[in-house]
This record gives structure tokens, sequence and C-alpha cells, in this order.
């Protein structure tokens, strides 16, 4: 949420996208956004979505008003309709942060993400030590404690992000429609996070 804040300083309102059949993660994320909302001036809903209708209605509904922002959180139904949510997101003049890198490819705004790369490199060694005879209630609980800001070029001028001094080390993408290609990423060292909300 506050690369949103820091891309898009004038979003007072953000909503959240995410399955609600999984109660207990909807509910989790609900509650870590309503906590770190306020800080960041911003008020926060989470909508609970299936298909794309329900999308393009939360979606109308938020840009209805001024000053609304989004938050596309990592989810199979966000995933499968990435394509659209962006295209409503462009549609509406929303600015939205997502959870890939890919997504930002596709066109998205921004996003603030681990690297997918490490991530399985990291599963990888877990099921060799699996594989070797460790015990599964061994090994430690690990999260992705490194996350990379990146952010869409391509943007509409009417979304232009604002890069501040804390950004300039973020990753930038060329994004894709406007040149018929995935783009180019010009890559700069990644800042580490250890935050608790991702968005």
């Amino acid at each position: 949420m506050q690369i949103l804040k820091e891309l898009s300083p004038t979003v007072t309102r953000a909503g959240a996208v995410v399955n609600a059949d999984y109660h207990t993660r909807f509910s989790s994320y609900s509650a870590e956004l309503t906590l770190i909302g306020p800080a960041l001036h911003i008020r926060v809903e989470a909508s609970g979505v299936h298909d794309a209708a329900e999308i393009e209605q939360v979606t109308s509904a938020l840009a209805a008003k001024p000053h609304g922002g989004q938050i596309v959180l990592p989810d199979v139904v966000t995933g499968v309709y990435v394509l659209q949510i962006i295209a409503l997101a462009a549609r509406h003049r929303l600015p939205a942060v997502y959870a890939y890198a890919a997504q930002v490819r596709l066109d998205g705004f921004a996003a603030y993400t681990t690297s997918v790369a490490r991530n399985v490199q990291e599963a990888a060694r877990y099921i060799d030590r699996i594989l070797r005879g460790a015990a599964m209630g061994d090994l430690p609980v690990q999260a992705s404690e490194r996350f990379l800001p990146v952010i869409n070029l391509n943007t509409p001028t009417a979304l232009g992000p604002t890069i501040t001094p804390s950004r300039r080390r973020s990753r930038f993408l060329a994004g894709r429609s406007r040149r018929g290609s995935k783009g180019r990423a010009t890559p700069a060292p990644a800042s580490s996070s250890t935050g608790r909300c991702s968005a």
C-alpha cells in the first residue's frame, strides 16, 4: 500500500480485490490493510471477487469516486482475470498495485514483489532436504524478506507515477502495449523490506 501512496499521492481510498472463498486468508488481508491504511491516510476496503462480472462491478464502484486506487492481491482469481483487471484500471484511470512483475509487463501500473525465481530456488532446497531424509517438522518456516518495487514507465500520463527519492532504486519496465512487445527491464539494486504487507 505504501508504494501506491508514494506513486499516487492523491489516493485516499483503496480497494483490494481477492477471492473471498478462502475466508481465513481474506480476513487476514482485510485486517492487515485496515491496520496499515490510517498511517498512510488511506481508507481501505477489501472486496471478494469470483468472476469477471464481480471484478468489473467492484472496479467501477471504486472508480465512481475520486482519489481511488486499487490493490490486486495474489490469488488464483486475480491471476486468471489479470488482463481484465489491468484493462479496467486503465479505462477508469485507477492506479493499481499488483503482486508480481509479470503483471506490470502486461501493462499493470506497478508491483511490490518478491523474486519468483528466488522463491523457487528456496523451495527446491527444501525438497532436496526432505528427499535426503529431513523431517518436514524440523524445517524452519521462512517468508520472503526481500521485496522489489517494479514500475511501468508506459503508464498513461493521467496515472504518471511520482518517482520519489526512495523509489529511485526501483526496477522500471517499459510495458508491452505501446511497443507490441513485453518490454525490457532496466534493473537497479533491489531494496529490502520485512514489511508485513507487500501491497
